[in-house]
């Protein structure tokens, strides 16, 4: 019985003093960690494409349209404020762009999903005759299946797509 009783004051010791070797070493580091300076998590916009300064990817998850442009009207990037969603027509134009460039190594813009949100609703731009949404035209928005370069529209509150953010130089 006293060999258990000194093992266990031998290992409260030891205990003890590991924490207290692990606390000093914390304080000793905590005031170089905060005074280090914390990477940015969003890179520079990339060059300008097209008369227009586009973030350099996507937000990286499938959102309703709500979302999508908030996430373009709250972003900071590269020392501007002024994001918001593309319409339509110049994200089929970053499409036709990107398109030409296919063998360049490196892609302007990094897109890895298939459908963006635009700012275009179909109150702006009709769809074709016969595929009319049963709601209001401005409760549904435009996207670009971005792959194929193929128009879509879903109703606003799904999440339909990605926000992929652009702006205009100046």
């Amino acid at each position: 019985m006293m060999l258990m009783n000194e093992a266990f004051e031998y290992e409260t010791r030891s205990t003890a003093r590991l924490t207290l070797a692990v606390a000093s070493l914390l304080a000793l580091a905590m005031p170089a960690l905060a005074a280090a300076p914390s990477p940015d998590p969003r890179p520079e916009p990339s060059a300008l494409i097209d008369g227009l300064q586009w973030a350099p990817r996507s937000n990286g998850e499938d959102l309703p349209w709500e979302a999508a442009s908030r996430y373009c009207s709250d972003l900071a990037l590269g020392g501007h404020h002024d994001w918001r969603l593309p319409t339509l027509p110049e994200l089929e134009a970053l499409h036709a762009l990107m398109t030409v460039e296919d063998d360049a190594p490196e892609k302007p813009v990094e897109i890895d999903t298939c459908c963006l949100w635009s700012s275009t609703s179909l109150a702006e731009l009709s769809p074709a005759p016969g595929d009319e949404p049963a709601g209001a035209p401005s409760r549904y928005l435009w996207g670009l299946l971005f792959d194929g370069g193929i128009r879509y529209f879903s109703f606003r509150q799904f999440p339909d797509g990605q926000a992929l953010c652009t702006r205009e130089p100046g």
